[in-house]
């Protein structure tokens, strides 16, 4: 493959350099969140960033999930099967379906 790029110049094209920015927002996010998993997903009543509490008030994101692989994902508790069954059904009342 030598000949392919024989007569080619040298790319001129380089990355910026972002390390200070990187160090920077880590900067940023370790003194406002916290430095820590255990410091960075503790409740906070007051966020500095101006958002809501509702995911760890309602339930914590990874407990939602489980939830919902296993009801209804709209929170309601219907078994998923049971959930998509319906919808299916409604969504193709042409079709007849084995019971």
């Amino acid at each position: 493959m030598e000949f392919v790029y024989k007569d080619r110049k040298e790319a001129e094209a380089k990355l910026k350099q972002m390390d200070q920015d990187v160090a920077s927002i880590v900067a940023i996010l370790n003194e406002e969140v916290g430095k820590t998993w255990k410091e960075a997903t503790r409740k906070n009543s007051n966020s500095k960033f101006d958002l809501d509490n509702r995911a760890s008030a309602a339930m914590l994101p990874w407990d939602a999930m489980v939830r919902s692989m296993v009801k209804g994902s709209g929170g309601s508790d219907e078994p998923l099967y049971e959930f998509i069954e319906r919808h299916v059904k409604n969504l193709a009342p042409w079709h007849t379906w084995k019971a």
